[in-house]
């Protein structure tokens, strides 16, 4: 088996569902694929612990940045999935076959979602006030606090050093300072001692 082929089979599977399940203008449609991949990409940072503000950051940093390039993006997609996946125990093959095999049995379902999803925006669903349910932003706004005390503490410790660093060098400084005024009274006192006339 050359290197890639178990990732085309398993494209080309996902693609046969796709056909079974929506319309072929649907599995066309590159925009409402767009929304559907970065929902489920946001849906696994999430639960790896990364915060909405985190993610809304990233958002404004690659798109302040040029457009990449399809291919190139999807292989770092790929890469640092793998690399998620590892770090977070995961398996990522075996994770997409049972997904796949997952949605096999929910296609009335899924079609009855994507009928009744908002005409013209990128939301699977309607949102409910303020884009999510309270206990969810509660959640979501309680490991942002702990992102940011833990960022501040860093930053205090961060100063409390250069302060020390700074104390340190400043007594080095008078040190020094001390031992470059002995130095030059000594040279005086040599040069002195070699100008005053023999008696």
């Amino acid at each position: 088996m050359k290197i890639g082929d178990t990732s085309i089979q398993f494209q080309r599977r996902v693609q046969d569902w796709m056909m079974e399940c929506f319309s072929a203008e649907i599995c066309r449609d590159r925009q409402e694929r767009n929304h559907r991949f970065i929902e489920e990409a946001l849906e696994l940072v999430q639960a790896c612990g990364c915060t909405a503000g985190e993610a809304h950051q990233l958002v404004d940093y690659v798109y302040g940045r040029g457009r990449g390039e399809i291919n190139q993006e999807v292989g770092g997609v790929m890469v640092t999935l793998a690399a998620l996946c590892t770090c977070n125990n995961a398996d990522m093959a075996n994770s997409g076959e049972t997904e796949l095999a997952h949605v096999w049995t929910k296609i009335e379902k899924i079609r009855a979602k994507q009928a009744g999803k908002p005409k013209h925006s990128p939301l699977p669903e309607a949102p409910l006030q303020g884009y999510g349910r309270p206990s969810d932003r509660i959640e979501n706004l309680t490991r942002e606090v702990g992102v940011l005390r833990a960022r501040v503490t860093e930053l205090l410790q961060f100063n409390n050093e250069f302060e020390e660093r700074a104390r340190k060098a400043e007594r080095r400084c008078a040190s020094l300072d001390h031992s470059l005024g002995t130095a030059l009274h000594r040279i005086f006192e040599l040069i002195e001692d070699q100008e005053m006339p023999a008696v």
